[in-house]
């Protein structure tokens, strides 16, 4: 048994996952990331009170955070695109 142990050692190396190098859209930048934790915050601060200003106030957010996704997947793609034909 010991010598499977050793076997598996030398083989299998050990490799530790970092929080960075999950996969994640190449698109997705931390100034979108920021955005999109900002309106998750918003969104909870609304179900807290259920005041229409915190929902305006979400809607808002929300509405710009999808336009910079939207604008980031476009120019991700457009690159893509255009590295492809160069």
């Amino acid at each position: 048994m010991l010598g499977v142990y050793k076997i598996e050692t030398w083989f299998i190396p050990l490799v530790k996952c970092s929080k960075e190098l999950k996969d994640k859209p190449p698109w997705f930048s931390f100034t979108i990331k920021k955005n999109v934790k900002k309106k998750y915050k918003l969104f909870k601060r609304w179900l807290e009170s259920d005041s229409s200003y915190d929902y305006l106030e979400y809607v808002k957010f929300r509405n710009e955070v999808s336009k910079l996704i939207r604008a980031a997947k476009k120019s991700h793609e457009k690159k893509v695109a255009y590295d492809s034909v160069n």
